[in-house]
C-alpha cells in the first residue's frame, strides 16, 4: 500500500466473541503453529496474512503476509516491506520456508510490497496478488502496481509476477494502486479458470477515488483493462481512501463485489457481474439498517450451492448476510449482544458443506486479553453459536497488543478450516507480534 500504511501506525487489535450454547461441553481439535519469520531483523513484523486451501488437494495450504519495517533514521527514514508466502503439505502442521514471489533479479532496489491475497484454480493452480510499488517522496514522481504470481505447483515456486495495472506518475496517470482482491472462476462454466481482480485507483491529478476490476482468462497473457465497478468518489470526503474490496465467484461463474462505499455514509455494498467481468450490476447497500449496514473491511465467500456469506466491521461490533434467491439476509452479529469493555472486528468467512463461518478477533478490557473466536451457522446465517476459541492472549501488564492489519485469514476444505492471524508472541515464541495459523476441525470432539 502506500506510505500512510505506516503514518497509520500504531494501530489497536480488535475482535469477536459469543456464549457457548448450551449442552455442549466437547471442544473441537485446533492445532495451531507459529510461521517462521523470514530474517532476524527485530524491528519487523508480520502484517495482514492471508490463507487459501487447494479445493483439489486439501492438505496443501498456502498462508501469505507482508513483512514491514523501516530502513534509515530521522528525515532518511522509509518504509520497507516485503510479500512472503508458506506452504504446507499435511495440513497445517509443517510448513516450508519463506518465499518472496516479487523478488526477482530485474526488480528495483528498494520497492516494496502490501496487501497480499491468495487464490487456487484447478490442477495445483495458485495465484499470489498485491501491490507493488515505491516509497512515496513529497514532489518526486513514483511507481505504483498491482501484480500477480502464479504457481503450477501449488505454492512451491512462482513465475515472474505480471502486471495488472501500473501508474508511473508521469507515463500512465498520477495517483497510486492500492487495496487489491483475486478471485478464480472454479466453476466448470465458459469462463472457468479466469483470475479476477479488484483494486482501488487513488487518481491525484482527477482527485477522486475509483474502483476497478480487470481479467485474465484462462491462457492469456495480459489482464483486461480495467472497468469501473461504480462512480467515483471525490478524494476530499475520504478519511481512508480505500474501498476495501473483496471478490468471489459463485459456481455458476457469477462475479460477486462487496465494498466500503468511501463517502460520508461507508454503506457496505455488493454489485455483481454476469459476464465475466465488462460489465457490473448497479451497488446496492446490503443492509438498510442505519447503524449495522455501514462499516469496514467487508468479507466475502460463495458456498457450493450458490449462496454467499458478507461480514463486515462496524462501531466495535462484527455482523454477517447471507445472500440467497437475490436478496441478502438480515444483518445479524454472530456474537450475539456484545457486552460492555469487548470490541469486535476484522471479520473473516469461509463455507464448508453444511455450514458457514466467520472468524474475528474479541478483545476484552476486563480482563485484558485478546481472543481468535470462531463462529458457526447451519441455517444460512439466521443464527449463530459460537464453535470455539482459536487462540487467547493475556494482556494484564500492559503487554503490546499487535494489530492484524486490515483483514485476516480463513478457508476450509475436507472438514477442515485454516486460520491465519496475528498476535503477540509468548513463552519462546517471544513478545512481538507472530504469524499463527490454526487448522480447526469442522467436527466436535466427542
Amino acid at each position: 500500500m502506500t506510505s500512510t500504511r505506516f503514518r497509520r501506525l500504531p494501530l489497536v487489535l480488535l475482535l469477536v466473541s459469543g456464549i457457548v450454547p448450551a449442552g455442549r461441553a466437547a471442544e473441537p481439535a485446533v492445532n495451531t503453529v507459529v510461521l517462521p519469520d523470514p530474517d532476524a531483523k527485530p524491528k519487523y513484523h508480520c502484517w495482514e496474512p492471508h490463507v487459501a486451501v487447494d479445493p483439489d488437494q486439501p492438505d496443501r495450504v498456502v498462508v501469505s503476509a507482508m513483512y514491514r519495517g523501516q530502513i534509515g533514521e530521522g528525515e532518511r527514514a522509509r518504509g520497507d516491506c516485503t510479500l512472503f508466502t508458506w506452504r504446507s503439505e499435511d495440513a497445517g502442521r509443517k510448513w516450508s520456508a519463506p518465499v518472496a514471489p516479487f523478488v526477482t533479479a530485474d526488480r528495483p532496489a528498494g520497492r516494496l510490497g502490501a496487501d497480499v491475497v491468495l487464490a487456487f484454480g484447478t490442477n495445483k493452480t495458485c495465484w499470489f496478488s498485491g501491490c507493488d510499488y515505491d516509497w512515496k517522496l513529497p514532489g518526486t514522481p513514483s511507481y505504483s502496481s498491482i501484480k500477480v504470481a502464479r504457481s503450477d505447483d501449488g505454492g512451491k515456486t512462482w513465475d515472474t509476477p505480471l502486471a495488472v495495472t501500473e501508474l508511473d506518475n508521469v507515463k500512465n496517470g498520477k495517483g497510486l494502486a492500492d487495496k487489491q482482491w483475486v478471485a478464480v472462476d472454479r466453476g466448470g462454466g465458459k469462463r472457468a479458470g479466469t483470475v479476477y481482480v479488484a483494486w482501488t485507483r487513488i487518481d491525484d491529478a482527477a482527485g477522486q477515488l475509483e474502483l476497478r476490476c480487470a481479467a485474465l482468462p484462462p491462457g492469456g497473457k495480459a489482464f483486461t483493462a480495467g472497468v469501473p465497478l461504480a462512480d467515483p468518489i471525490p478524494l476530499k470526503h475520504l478519511q481512508d481512501a480505500v474501498h476495501q474490496v473483496q471478490l468471489a465467484v459463485r459456481p455458476d461463474g457469477t462475479l460477486d463485489a462487496v465494498w466500503r462505499r468511501g463517502d460520508d455514509a461507508n454503506r457496505i455494498v455488493h454489485s455483481l457481474s454476469t459476464d465475466g467481468g465488462a460489465t457490473f450490476s448497479k451497488p446496492q447497500p446490503i443492509s438498510a439498517d442505519e447503524k449495522r449496514g455501514a462499516g469496514q473491511f467487508p468479507a466475502l465467500t460463495a458456498t457450493a450451492d450458490g449462496r454467499l456469506l458478507a461480514a463486515w466491521g462496524s462501531e466495535g461490533d462484527v455482523f454477517a448476510a447471507v445472500h440467497s434467491e437475490g436478496k441478502w439476509s438480515a444483518a445479524t452479529p454472530p456474537a450475539g449482544e456484545r457486552p460492555d469493555g469487548v470490541r469486535l472486528s476484522h471479520p473473516a468467512v469461509a463455507h464448508t458443506a453444511d455450514a458457514v463461518w466467520v472468524l474475528a478477533y474479541r478483545h476484552e478490557k476486563t480482563p485484558a486479553r485478546v481472543r481468535v473466536v470462531l463462529y458457526r451457522s447451519a441455517d444460512h446465517g439466521r443464527t449463530w453459536e459460537k464453535y470455539a476459541v482459536v487462540a487467547n492472549r493475556d494482556l494484564t501488564g500492559g503487554k503490546r497488543v499487535a494489530s492484524p492489519g486490515d483483514y485476516v485469514g480463513l478457508t476450509a476444505a475436507k472438514g477442515q478450516l485454516y486460520a491465519a492471524y496475528v498476535l503477540p508472541g509468548e513463552g519462546k515464541d517471544g513478545p512481538g507480534p507472530r504469524l499463527y495459523v490454526s487448522a480447526v476441525a469442522t467436527a466436535v470432539r466427542k
